[in-house]
């Protein structure tokens, strides 16, 4: 992710954009904008970020950081109880979807943990999909 210098000329509210047939994307940090893809440099960012939004071009950097972007092979969140170590429960793979998933996420497993019935089937979310050919692939990650 790298951050702008200031940039007037955008809209003081702008919400988070995406390319989703790039993953470019965009939105506005403080006075300038965070931009980003899949690429891991500015450089390689540079020709797919002014495609879709040539007033970058125009605009100075002055930061950046990276992360890991934590994924299943399928881009899906792996959830459930670990059959093999009684009492584990787990809950990983959701990069930026634990935020928003997080707090349902964390009662399943309070569930789960104290034996109670789980308020809905995650099973579509057990690491056992993979072993039975069950996946499904997100298309929309950024």
């Amino acid at each position: 992710m790298f951050f702008t210098d200031a940039a007037p000329g955008f809209a003081r509210e702008l919400p988070l954009t995406i390319d989703f047939s790039s993953g470019f994307y965009f939105h506005r940090e403080g006075g300038g904008l965070a931009v980003g893809g899949r690429e891991q440099s500015l450089e390689q960012l540079a020709p797919v970020a002014t495609r879709r939004l040539p007033a970058l071009a125009d605009l100075g950097f002055h930061s950046s950081f990276s992360g890991l972007y934590e994924l299943s092979p399928d881009r899906n969140a792996l959830v459930g109880s670990a059959g093999a170590a009684e009492g584990l429960v787990y809950a990983t793979g959701f990069s930026g979807h634990g935020f928003q998933q997080g707090p349902v996420i964390g009662e399943h497993l309070a569930r789960l943990t104290l034996g109670l019935e789980p308020v809905f089937d995650l099973a579509p979310f057990a690491v056992e999909r993979f072993a039975d050919g069950a996946s499904r692939v997100e298309f929309g990650v950024v």
